[in-house]
């Protein structure tokens, strides 16, 4: 048992405390699911579990975590973090699994028979020999959950560790962690905005809202559809033409990539992780430049400069790769003054969409302070400020409450009104139906189905999912 007591904190950016008085027991062998806003706090009651704070991490915190044994060996923690390529470092996934329980000192018998079925659990087995740099964020993630469970914790923290992954791995992945963290009365503290994971998996659901700990209701989010015009425009925006890529080694990452993307159409990219739909992402921006084919852009090629760069707006997967800047008000007027946009038009936007992802107040943080989800809708907030005829967005729900991807919908949905062509990247089926008019189908780099989204069916998706 791992009991966590009267525990409150404070940051110096904040004038409250995160978390006031909370208390929490955490049983071995079960879940608790933890949910709520975000900025609500989960991350660093995550952290206080395992450790981290302040052990690592110094905070004016009250309160106390006890186990239930002193015995060093038996207060092991591990967490599995909302990026998982940060705690990614070795050369190799197989020399990324080896490093925890070698370190512990256990047997070569014991580590091989482990490994084989953590690895044959998480469908590691292809991923092996690959350097973790190489691998889709969704990959990244069950790599870090294999080598968090090859610690062998008497407590696992998993921080939104579905985030980036497709159905069909996501619930494998879930099944078989919970299923070992039984079998070896292990302690699970399951942070999560989807409500299919929670319910699924957590014995119990609390929400961690204005510094305390509550019941979870389960009353299951919806989205109303986007209103789209009555007659959508077809006037060809973007054509891309027998397009491949590769990343120096192996098979190419996309092959024989032949795409128009009409003017004022919100097309959804779906697909298993390690598909390619990062990388043609990237192509469409202009980060990547395509090794075979091209890409034209009302008829004529699309390079790598700063003309294109201004129609192109890109919303990284990873939110901490698309910060730099001291202050939120910075980072988010730095793409429009760098493209000319008078502050007369882009400092009443930022404003106004700060006030509607319910950021106001926060133009002077650092962003490297902020949660997950908040400085997701900084990035977001930063290329819509310049207002980029393409907007381009990788996995834009991700560490987003469902009050905040309905505000997204919202945004998506009046940019589309003003003629814009969205692109979508994601893995949340029911995002992707609210938003989206058409469907792209990717698998092992090339476009295996083109549909409209109103004729996906169930079966569709998990073809697109499981068939190997």
């Amino acid at each position: 048992m791992i009991q966590l007591q009267d525990i409150s904190i404070r940051f110096p950016c904040r004038d409250e405390a995160l978390l006031d008085s909370v208390s929490l027991s955490l049983v071995p062998g079960t879940v608790t699911g933890l949910t709520g806003s975000s900025g609500s706090g989960k991350t660093i009651l995550g952290l206080i579990a395992a450790g981290i704070i302040p052990d690592l991490i110094s905070a004016d915190m009250t309160g106390s975590v006890a186990w239930d044994s002193e015995d060093a060996a038996r207060r092991r923690a591990a967490i599995v973090f909302q990026d998982p390529s940060f705690q990614l470092f070795s050369r190799t996934v197989r020399e990324e699994l080896l490093f925890g329980p070698s370190r512990l000192g256990k047997s070569t018998d014991a580590l091989k028979k482990d490994i084989d079925v953590v690895v044959d659990g998480l469908g590691l087995e292809n991923l092996l020999d690959n350097t973790p740099r190489e691998l889709s964020m969704g990959e990244c993630q069950r790599v870090a959950i294999a080598a968090a469970l090859l610690q062998y914790p008497r407590l696992l923290v998993l921080d939104e560790p579905t985030q980036y992954m497709d159905p069909f791995n996501l619930d494998r992945t879930m099944a078989f962690t919970v299923k070992w963290c039984r079998e070896n009365d292990v302690s699970v503290l399951l942070i999560e905005h989807s409500l299919h994971c929670l319910t699924n998996h957590a014995d119990t659901i609390l929400s961690l809202e204005n510094g305390q700990l509550t019941s979870f209701d389960r009353a299951k989010r919806s989205f109303p559809r986007i209103t789209l015009p009555a007659e959508m425009p077809h006037t060809p925006h973007i054509e891309l033409s027998n397009v491949g890529y590769g990343y120096g080694r192996g098979k190419p990452v996309l092959s024989d990539i032949d795409l128009t993307l009409p003017k004022g159409e919100i097309t959804a990219i779906l697909g298993p992780n390690g598909s390619g739909k990062t990388t043609l992402g990237k192509i469409l921006c202009g980060l990547y430049t395509p090794d075979t084919g091209k890409i034209t852009h009302h008829d004529s090629q699309v390079k790598p400069t700063v003309s294109w760069y201004r129609n192109a707006g890109y919303v990284m997967q990873n939110p901490d790769r698309q910060l730099f800047a001291p202050t939120v008000a910075e980072e988010c007027s730095y793409g429009p003054r760098n493209f000319a946009v008078p502050e007369s038009t882009y400092g009443p936007f930022i404003t106004d969409s700060l006030a509607a992802f319910h950021m106001d107040g926060y133009e002077k943080r650092d962003p490297f302070t902020l949660s997950y989800g908040e400085k997701r809708r900084v990035n977001i907030i930063g290329i819509m400020a310049y207002d980029p005829h393409v907007l381009i967005l990788d996995e834009p729900t991700c560490a987003l409450d469902a009050a905040n991807q309905a505000i997204l919908l919202s945004q998506i949905e009046h940019i589309n009104l003003a003629g814009k062509t969205v692109v979508i990247i994601t893995h949340d089926i029911d995002f992707a139906r609210a938003s989206c008019t058409r469907a792209l189908f990717l698998r092992e780099g090339r476009i295996v189905a083109d549909k409209s989204m109103n004729k996906v069916t169930g079966e569709d998706i998990v073809s697109l999912y499981t068939t190997e």
